[in-house]
């Protein structure tokens, strides 16, 4: 077999052989000092297709090490490419002294872009999605209780619900959602939420009135109060308020009830 020609491409050469063209990496290149007029067996042939094919995945490696990622992520990468086990060991312990992989210091960059919106069960769960240790997440979870105060008190302000139990259980399931704990929302909840905010003897008697039309077809007398106040509760109502407006209303809408 003879070189015939080389022809300089990106990432390498463009080889024709005994009429063949073939893209050879430039380090293969290199190792097998291939040149015009190079001759080869079939042997020493097969060596340059098996060395190009690993130096080819190594420099994809190379490159996609420019993007920050995990030790679980670049070794994902490196199968899908097709790397052997042994070199995918050794590429990864490399990079890792020299430092272009590295779990804690990704984690850490990480944490510091999530720890403004999410809480320590949200960024843990991220940071395992990557294959990072638990050592090491240990390590990184943010104790940010401030954050979730700031959160929670923000959320006091400006939700709108006609009642306080369905204000509070909004705040609580929208921060639980972003990973904080339930006992920490909950406190800041009871710390910031002010009842008085909301109108809720309006509001029930908007709502009483909706569902008494709505029952009263099938439903009578005490079924029918009955019906009603279990309804009210189910929306949030305080139980208490319930039966104080219903007592103050039922002259004017239920006088059946009795």
């Amino acid at each position: 077999m003879k070189v015939e020609k080389l022809e300089r491409i990106r990432y390498g050469y463009k080889v024709t052989i005994d009429g063949q063209v073939f893209a050879l990496d430039e380090e293969t290149i290199v190792v097998f000092k291939l040149r015009k007029d190079t001759e080869m067996d079939d042997k020493t042939w097969k060596k340059v297709l098996e060395a190009d094919k690993i130096n080819i995945q190594k420099r994809k490696a190379i490159v996609h090490l420019k993007k920050p990622q995990t030790v679980y992520e670049f070794k994902s990468y490196l199968r899908n490419l097709g790397v052997s086990e042994s070199n995918i060991e050794s590429w990864t312990s490399t990079y890792k002294k020299l430092g272009y992989l590295d779990d804690f210091e990704y984690g850490k960059l990480l944490v510091e872009g999530y720890q403004s919106k999410y809480g320590s069960k949200k960024i843990e769960s991220l940071l395992k999605n990557k294959g990072i240790h638990p050592d090491v997440i240990e390590r990184l979870l943010p104790k940010n209780d401030d954050v979730l105060k700031k959160l929670v008190q923000k959320s006091c302000k400006s939700i709108q619900k006609p009642t306080y139990i369905q204000a509070k259980n909004t705040i609580i399931r929208q921060w639980l959602g972003k990973g904080f704990i339930y006992e920490d929302i909950e406190k800041y909840v009871n710390a910031y939420l002010d009842p008085n905010r909301f109108n809720e003897a309006d509001t029930i008697q908007k709502e009483f009135k909706k569902l008494k039309i709505k029952y009263e077809r099938t439903y009578q007398g005490y079924q029918l109060k009955q019906k009603i106040i279990q309804a009210l509760r189910q929306k949030g109502f305080n139980g208490q308020k319930i039966e104080q407006l219903y007592r103050e209303m039922e002259n004017d809408y239920v006088q059946d009830f009795e």
